[in-house]
Formats: C-alpha cells, structure tokens, sequence
C-alpha cells in the first residue's frame, strides 16, 4: 500500500508543481485559488502542536486539483468548484474535499448554496484514484456531505427575505475517524494525533478547498467568535449566523461542546439578517 501511496503522491505533488509555475509565469491572478488554499491551511497549521518542519510537511499532503473559481470583477465569489486530495502523513490513505458553492444577488432575491463533501480512502490500493465528483443525492460517487448551506425556496418578490437551510453531515464517530486516517490513533501528545485536535482536523478539511474557518473555544467570549475568513477573497453567502451554526455543530462531533453553544442556538430556518440586506443592496445594484 506504502509504494502505491507514494507513487500516486509524488504524480499528483508533480503536477500541481507544473500547474503552479505554469501560472505564475503566465502571471494573471489565476493562481488565486490557489493562495487562498494556503493562507487557510496556514491558519489552521498556526492553531495545532505541530512544529516548522511537520506544519511544512501537512502543507505538502494537500494538493488541490484543478480548482475553478469565478468572482465578480473584484474579490467577491460567484461561483466556485474545488476539488483537493489530503494525503495522509501516518498512514497510505488520504480524503478527498470537494467544494460546491454558488452566490447571486438578483433583483430581489438572493441565489446561495455553499456544500463541502468529502470521500475517505482509508487505504491506497491503487496507482489511480478517480476524480469523480458528487453529482447529486443519487450519484454521489462514494462523497459524503460535510455541510450544507442554503437558502429556502421562497417565491421572489419585494417582501422577500432570506431563510437560511442548513444541514450537517457528520456525527461523533464520523470525526474520529477523519482524524485517525489521517493522522493515525493518538499515541500521546508526541504523536501526530495529539498535535492537532479533531476539531481543528475538521477545520483543515475545510482549509483545503479554501474555506478559513476558525471555530472558537468558548463562544461566550465576545472576542472569540466563530468566523469565516477568506481575504483576499470574499463569500457573501458565508453569514455570521452560518459561521455561529457550524462551529456548534464542529464542537460538538469534536466532543468540545462549550456552555455557550446553546446561548448561540440559531435554529435551521431562522432569518438571516445579513442575508436580507444583502438582497436589498442587490435591488439597488440591478442584477
């Protein structure tokens, strides 16, 4: 299994080095995607035990493949398609993160979904792994949902508003086993299991298709907020109150519930304020 791993790694590490010399020569921002990638990795990287050496080599387990990102003219995503490989450091397995993510602000309503899968390969057996993506509830191609964000199927109209729908996918067990493919069974403190949590291994995954997402420790804390952070770009559709939503829920697959999760319950259909003013400020743009 070692040998296939290895060969398969080193093919993919290969080409992603040639996609990004090609674009940097090519010099035209393509390359952001790319960047973002990093700067989320980095963030999550800084939170875990993890020295220089073993951050770099983390970072060098995610390839990102064929990333597709469209914005606005400026910094703001429309639409984006992310599809990265993360090996693992202990053990000849990887997963696979894809991200799905659609934002347009209409005359008077608001198009949005934001949904991360992921697939396990719990063990390299083959020289190939397919890059199949999911195409939908009936054809998922061996994904599972991590999240689902969106918006309720409201008629548009100047009364609109918008409803926020979430689903997530993962359960207690579900993260366990995220974090041992890939950083095997905690051994200590010492060993790679120990360095980085299970909440900021759910974290990283979400890193590797550029979602910068921090979960906070006590959410009770004014100052310790569950946040999306995606400069330079922006996600418009990635709210506070989805930001408050999520990390909840990473906590407690994470079993690092904190007291002040159920201060921050924000139920599935509740309005998002945010969202809403977005869609007034779409009606003054004319989308």
């Amino acid at each position: 299994a070692w040998a296939l791993y290895l060969a398969l790694r080193r093919a993919e590490s290969e080409d992603l080095r040639e996609i990004l010399t090609s674009l940097e020569e090519q010099d035209e921002g393509d390359d952001e995607p790319y960047k973002v990638i990093k700067l989320a990795v980095d963030k999550v990287l800084e939170r875990t035990g993890f020295d220089a050496d073993a951050a770099q080599a983390i970072r060098d387990c995610i390839v990102p493949i064929g990333p597709d990102v469209v914005d606005d003219g400026g910094c703001a995503v429309r639409e984006a398609t992310i599809f990265t490989r993360i090996y693992s450091p202990t053990n000849p397995a990887a997963i696979d993160v894809y991200l799905d993510y659609w934002y347009r602000a209409r005359w008077t309503y608001v198009e949005f979904f934001c949904t991360v899968f992921y697939r396990l390969h719990r063990v390299i057996c083959t020289d190939k792994l397919d890059s199949f993506t999911p195409q939908g509830p009936a054809d998922m191609n061996g994904f599972r949902v991590f999240f689902e964000l969106g918006l309720a199927d409201v008629s548009p109209g100047r009364k609109w508003r918008a409803i926020d729908k979430r689903k997530f996918g993962i359960d207690e067990a579900d993260a366990r086993v995220i974090h041992e493919v890939l950083f095997g069974q905690p051994e200590g403190d010492s060993a790679p299991a120990g360095m980085i949590s299970v909440k900021e291994t759910l974290s990283l995954l979400l890193a590797s298709v550029g979602v910068s997402f921090g979960a906070a420790v006590d959410p009770k804390d004014a100052d310790d907020r569950d946040t999306f952070s995606m400069e330079p770009l922006r996600c418009d559709g990635l709210s506070a109150n989805s930001a408050r939503w999520l990390g909840k829920n990473i906590r407690r697959v994470s079993g690092e519930g904190a007291e002040g999760d159920d201060d921050n319950e924000d139920p599935e259909g509740a309005v998002d304020d945010g969202e809403d003013e977005e869609a007034e400020e779409s009606e003054d743009e004319g989308w």
